[in-house]
C-alpha cells in the first residue's frame, strides 16, 4: 500500500463498505454454484475452482499485515482474490459445448458475469468497481499485465499483479499434492 497510495486513496473515498463487499461476495457465490452445476460431473474445474478461490481469499487475508492492509481495503482485496477465476467456469461450459475460449478471456468472462451478478453495466460502475474488474480482466493475461494495457490505472495495476501472483501461488500450493506424492504421481502417470 505504500508503493500505491492512489489505491489507498480510492478505496477511501470511494465510500465501499465491507457491507457492500460482503453482499457482492454472497452474489458471486451464487454465480459460483449455478455455474459449477452446469459443468459436466468429471470436469476438473467442478467443485475445484471454487475451492481455489476461497483459498486465494484466505491467503490474502493471511497476509493482509504485511501489505499493509486495512479495514475494508482488505475487504476490497479479498473480493478479488475470490471473484478472479469465475470465468473460468463458464471458460469450461463453454468448452465442453464445443467452443474454444481462449486461456487469456477468462478474465473478462468473469468480469462479464459479475457485472451481471452485481447488477453494474459499464455505464453504471462506480470507479473503485472499474478498477476491481480491471484487476480481474487483466489477471489471466500471459504475461504479467502493464500499466499501459490497464489503461495507465495504476491501482488496477497493482492489483491485477496481485491477483495473479496470488492465483499463482495457490496453484502451486495445490500442485504438491502431486509434485510431492510419489503414489499420486504413479496414479496420474497412469
Amino acid at each position: 500500500m505504500q508503493r500505491n497510495p492512489e489505491l489507498r486513496e480510492l478505496i477511501a473515498t470511494s465510500g465501499i463498505t465491507a457491507d457492500e463487499i460482503a453482499a457482492a461476495t454472497e452474489k458471486t457465490r451464487t454465480k459460483y454454484n449455478d455455474l459449477n452445476v452446469l459443468l459436466s460431473a468429471g470436469h476438473g474445474w467442478r467443485d475445484k475452482k471454487l475451492l481455489h478461490a476461497l483459498q486465494c481469499g484466505d491467503d490474502i487475508v493471511k497476509y493482509a499485515p504485511l501489505f499493509g492492509l486495512e479495514g475494508v481495503e482488505c475487504d476490497v482485496f479479498k473480493f478479488i482474490l475470490f471473484a478472479h477465476d469465475i470465468g473460468r467456469l463458464m471458460q469450461g461450459i463453454l468448452r465442453e459445448r464445443g467452443e474454444n475460449p481462449d486461456d487469456e478471456t477468462h478474465g473478462a468472462l468473469g468480469v462479464t458475469i459479475l457485472r451481471e451478478a452485481l447488477g453494474l453495466s459499464e455505464f453504471n460502475t462506480p470507479p473503485v468497481w472499474n478498477m476491481i474488474f480491471a484487476a480481474i480482466a487483466a489477471h489471466s493475461l500471459r504475461t504479467t499485465p502493464t500499466l499501459e494495457q490497464l489503461g495507465g490505472f495504476a491501482s488496477a495495476h497493482a492489483l491485477a499483479k496481485l491477483a495473479r501472483d496470488t492465483d499463482k501461488k495457490a496453484a502451486f500450493d495445490e500442485a504438491k499434492s502431486y509434485t510431492g506424492d510419489p503414489s499420486r504421481q504413479g496414479r496420474e502417470r497412469v
